[in-house]
């Protein structure tokens, strides 16, 4: 697997990872972190199927009015879906309760879910833009029409545009 689909098939586990933790959490005006995370990357094409299987099952739930909770997604047969769904919610520290007592505040993730969120999804995108280019790059080496060239030309210098514009987002 080539390096690109790799960090590509990362960003969407991320994506994944914050479904599956705050896909219920209400955001406000009857929606939810899911629904509105799930708008934010429906412009992109999934690459990884596990990732797209879990997504799917929660673009579903929420077309039925539904919340669906990691525990429901693990009663799948797929041993794949089960071991990321278990990755994704294993938390990696957990802050001890002697910082709340000498009044020292540590900011959790879910305080700092919107910035972790929008970094997420603009690396998400930028991640598959590259790749996106890398592909039409590799279709102007072989075409051989010179509208053909042009056409896919135009198409790269729009995705470049876009993935400088998402780069700057990014910093």
């Amino acid at each position: 697997v080539n390096t690109a689909l790799k960090l590509i098939h990362h960003e969407e586990e991320e994506i994944v990872r914050l479904l599956l933790n705050y896909g219920d959490y209400d955001i406000g005006d009857g929606m939810y972190f899911g629904m509105y995370l799930l708008t934010q990357i429906e412009d992109t094409e999934l690459k990884d199927e596990t990732c797209i299987a879990i997504i799917n099952a929660y673009k579903e739930a929420y077309e039925e009015g539904h919340l669906i909770t990691p525990s429901e997604l693990l009663k799948t047969d797929n041993s794949t879906i089960k071991k990321l769904i278990a990755n994704s919610l294993t938390e990696e520290q957990e802050i001890s309760k002697n910082w709340e007592a000498k009044e020292i505040f540590i900011k959790t993730e879910i305080d700092r879910l919107s910035k972790i969120t929008n970094d997420t999804i603009l690396r998400f995108k930028w991640r598959h833009l590259k790749y996106q280019i890398k592909e039409v790059f590799e279709k102007i080496i072989k075409a051989t029409e010179e509208e053909e060239i042009e056409s896919l030309m135009r198409e790269q210098m729009a995705l470049k545009k876009r993935e400088m514009e998402i780069g700057k987002l990014l910093g």
